[in-house]
């Protein structure tokens, strides 16, 4: 009974080393994965960071354009009204003389 005993705690001991050597390796595939993921994470994250400069630059940008936009309508705006002023005032010369014309023709 004692050697059926030795024999099966032999066995038993032999098993649980294989466990123990599984399970080791077992941890370090978890540690890679693990080592992976945070290089992962990492690389994503400054992406990420870059990415939000970016953005941040593009949308000051945009402001600027967009600031540069309003002052060049603003101008266009400016430019019209004095086109049509200057067109209005043409006009009414131009009336002022066909009357003129009209006047000494008639004579």
């Amino acid at each position: 009974v004692n050697g059926m005993r030795q024999k099966e705690v032999e066995e038993l001991t032999a098993k649980l080393g294989e466990a123990t050597r599984n399970e080791a390796a077992m941890n370090a595939r978890l540690q890679k994965v693990n080592d992976d993921f945070a290089a992962e994470k990492a690389s994503l994250e400054s992406v990420n960071g870059m990415r939000q400069k970016e953005v941040e630059e593009l949308t000051a940008k945009l402001g600027e354009a967009t600031r540069n936009e309003a002052a060049m309508n603003a101008r266009l705006q400016k430019v019209n009204d004095d086109f049509a002023a200057e067109k209005a005032s043409l006009e009414s010369v131009n009336g002022m003389r066909q009357k003129q014309v009209e006047e000494l023709t008639a004579k």
